[in-house]
């Protein structure tokens, strides 16, 4: 995916973090967003030639996210050569960043929410489960696990669902709750032996 921030200055560059950041902990709100350009130094001319508007910001913020969190979830899946423990890291990638205290719910779809004239907002959220998805599909398909589409849909709702509890209720029972709901499903999902 083209980012748009080729050729960004090392200050808009910061902006994109400062506000991909600000939307992952507070929402898209105006207030916010005008007070992290005004605390980056960087100019209104600079974020016009740069950026645009200041929702061209919010998408550019937006794809930031997107591209840096998959890139770091692909990263670690590379390290592991089996891809049960690849489907079972998934998992746990999720489980361990709920329990988090700056923990928040996905900002691409809290800003999919709160600027729905942000289209691509939408896009990139819908974009990023479909791929942790297919991540979940090849390790259980490589697993030699039975249905590994259907086992990475569950899984994936298994996640989604952790996340709203953890968000409103206690975080660490939502991880304990993933854990052991995304355990059973895997095992439903593994073949069974023949005694003989």
């Amino acid at each position: 995916m083209d980012d748009g921030t080729t050729g960004t200055s090392p200050s808009a560059e910061s902006l994109l973090e400062t506000v991909s950041n600000l939307i992952y902990r507070e929402g898209a709100h105006p207030t916010g967003l005008r007070a992290a350009i005004s605390d980056s130094g960087v100019s209104r001319k600079t974020l016009h030639e740069q950026f645009g508007t200041e929702n061209m910001l919010i998408e550019e913020a937006l794809k930031h996210r997107f591209e840096n969190r998959l890139a770091e979830i692909e990263e670690r899946l590379a390290e592991l050569d089996d891809p049960s423990e690849r489907l079972r890291a998934l998992v746990e990638i999720h489980a361990g960043t709920v329990a988090l205290p700056w923990f928040s719910l996905c900002p691409l779809v809290k800003a999919a929410v709160e600027q729905p004239e942000l289209d691509c907002a939408r896009q990139l959220a819908g974009e990023f489960k479909a791929r942790i998805r297919d991540l979940m599909m090849a390790a259980g398909s490589s697993a030699g696990l039975e249905d590994p589409a259907g086992l990475a849909r569950g899984l994936v709702m298994l996640i989604e669902g952790c996340s709203i509890m953890a968000y409103v209720d206690d975080r660490e029972t939502a991880q304990d709750d993933l854990r052991r709901a995304a355990s059973k499903l895997i095992s439903s999902h593994t073949p069974s032996r023949s005694a003989g």
